[in-house]
């Protein structure tokens, strides 16, 4: 009786395909051979850097040792000068009506902006300080967050959107 169990067991995982997936394919993504990338996804993808760059040059602004009026716009001039080329040259491409093109655009524009009101947000705390002027504006640290959230969340979901999003955008 165990044998012929045994035999009946076996032949039924025989016919299921020995658990690669069934009818022969082999779905282990592991084994998968990548795709590359398309040009809307490079773009994308360059955005991203330069965004992750922006804010990194940003963020070792603050240990200057003594920073004067406009310091923190000065001290990201350079990165600011590549994020918004690379921000040209991903919507560039992202010209079309679909959904996901739309969603794209908005993302990079909102991280832009996000960023760029963090920054200046900063130099002009700075500035009333050093002129010994009271700061009106918006609270430096709430817009430093919302930075800090946009390349946490915006960034990550541009890039997965740039690879599902269709090739005509």
């Amino acid at each position: 009786m165990r044998r012929r169990l045994a035999l009946g067991l076996l032949l039924v995982v025989q016919l299921a395909g020995c658990g690669s997936g069934g009818g022969g394919r082999n779905d282990d993504p592991a084994l998968a051979v990548p795709r590359a990338a398309s040009a809307q996804e490079r773009a994308v993808g360059g955005w991203a850097d330069a965004a992750q760059s922006y804010w990194a040059r940003f963020r070792d602004c603050g240990s200057g040792a003594s920073p004067g009026r406009g310091y923190f716009t000065s001290c990201t001039k350079q990165g600011r000068r590549t994020l918004r080329q690379a921000e040209r040259h991903a919507l560039r491409g992202l010209g079309g009506p679909a959904a996901p093109c739309k969603r794209l655009r908005s993302l990079i524009t909102r991280t832009g902006a996000s960023l760029e009101h963090a920054v200046k947000a900063f130099d002009a705390s700075n500035d009333a300080g050093i002129t010994r002027r009271p700061y009106r504006g918006a609270p430096p640290q709430s817009l430093y967050l919302n930075g800090e959230r946009s390349l946490a969340e915006d960034v990550p979901l541009a890039r997965r959107l740039s690879r599902d999003a269709p090739a005509a955008c």
